[in-house]
């Protein structure tokens, strides 16, 4: 995001730039699609970067066509995908 002034001709602020960070929680399942098992109540989109913790009750196991824009993953931790399935990491 960018603030644009125009009372003396057009001044630009720097740019700033939001980043959403989810994390698993995997406290109802291990299902990836379950937005209960993530901190914000949310399933990661291409705009979320994803922290997976180790020793959270279920590993997450992505069954659907998934995207996030980065993923950490922490000692004793892990993501599986399911055959035919994708985790696509955005990377923006």
């Amino acid at each position: 995001y960018r603030c644009v002034e125009n009372s003396f001709g057009l001044l630009y602020s720097n740019v700033l730039t939001l980043k959403f960070t989810s994390y698993w929680m995997g406290a109802k399942s291990n299902r990836w699609e379950e937005p209960a098992n993530w901190s914000c109540g949310n399933v990661p989109d291409a705009n979320t970067d994803v922290v997976i913790n180790g020793g959270t009750p279920n590993t997450p196991v992505v069954s659907s066509m998934a995207f996030c824009r980065s993923t950490k993953l922490f000692s004793a931790s892990a993501i599986r995908v399911n055959t035919g399935f994708n985790l696509t990491i955005t990377g923006k």
